[in-house]
Order: structure tokens, then sequence, then C-alpha cells
């Protein structure tokens, strides 16, 4: 089995409990209900995995698009709207493609850092995506999440740090990653 399957099934992007982690950072950061649209992307949005061989990898990097297609194929301008938030979830896909971020890329890492550790230590080590994501640390895609945690519970500590900065700092962020990239300095 794939290991976007696993996540999807019983790892980090649990099709009942991310979703349900993700609700609640939406209301967190928006202070408000998500609209029907809004709610399907929130529940949806990681599905894309399924099927994937990696999580960060060019094979996994694509599955906003996937998720994103779906929705586009069969529910005409609802779907494009779901799409829509799809797509800008992901910084990395929104910025290969030259979309902007959605409302939900926020909810969407404020929730990493809403899962209690050892729940979200148990989801990834059972899909064995824990060793992907520890891998690339420090790496050319996550030069701002540096190899300084020893063990798994100090990767996460640091990775939750990480992705509540990049859901409160909002169009602040945006703006930053636009700042950069324009002098290339990502």
């Amino acid at each position: 089995m794939n290991i976007g399957t696993k996540s999807v099934l019983f790892g980090v992007h649990q099709f009942l409990i991310h979703p349900v982690i993700v609700f609640y950072a939406w209301l967190i950061i928006h202070r408000s209900l998500s609209t029907l649209a809004e709610l399907m992307a929130i529940i949806t949005h990681d599905l894309g995995y399924w099927g994937l061989s990696n999580m960060d990898g060019l094979e996994g990097s694509k599955h906003p698009g996937i998720a994103a297609e779906f929705w586009r194929r069969r529910f005409g301008a609802f779907g494009d709207e779901v799409a829509d938030l799809i797509v800008g979830h992901s910084r990395f896909h929104a910025k290969a493609n030259d979309l902007p971020l959605s409302r939900l890329f926020r909810p969407d890492k404020v929730a990493t850092a809403l899962y209690p550790i050892w729940l979200y230590l148990l989801l990834a080590n059972l899909s064995g995506e824990i060793k992907e994501y520890m891998r690339l640390r420090g790496s050319e895609k996550y030069p701002d999440h540096q190899p300084r945690a020893q063990t798994q519970i100090q990767w996460f500590l640091e990775i939750q740090g990480n992705m509540v900065l990049m859901g409160i700092q909002g169009e602040a962020n945006v703006a930053l990653n636009d700042f950069l990239k324009k002098d290339k300095i990502i």
C-alpha cells in the first residue's frame, strides 16, 4: 500500500480525524462557520494523497490538484469553488502553479499545531510518513525546518511552532513569501 493511501486511511491525513481538526482550526482562524463549499474543501482537501508514493516529493506535492480535479469534473461551478480552496491550501502547490493561497491555507497549518503530540506521532508512525517528514527537515524544500530535533517529539514540537507561525501570520506571510520569491531568496 502506498504511503499516500496509508496517510489517508490511518495516518496524519486520516479522512475523519484530520478534517475535524482542520474545521476546528477554521473556527479559530476565521471565527465563523464555513460555507458548504468551504466545508467540502476542509473534508476533502488531502484526499488527493490516495495512491501516491510520497508525501512531499514530486508526486505528493500534486495532491491538491488531484483532489481539486475531482471537484471540477463532477460539480460544475460549485466544484470550481471547492477546487479553488483546495489548490490554495498548499503553499508549494500554489507557488508552483502561480496561484494565491486560499482561506483553507491558514487553518490547515494551524491544525497541525492542534494535534495532541501522542496522536500525531501515533498516526505518523502507523503510516510511516514520519520517516519522510523527518528526513526532509532542513532540506531545500523546508529550509525553515532545521534539523535540530533529535527525537520525534522534539521534531514535532518544532513543526508545531512553524505551523502556528504560518497560520497566524496570514497575509503577512503571503507578503513575505512574495518578497522572498522576488529577490530569489526562496
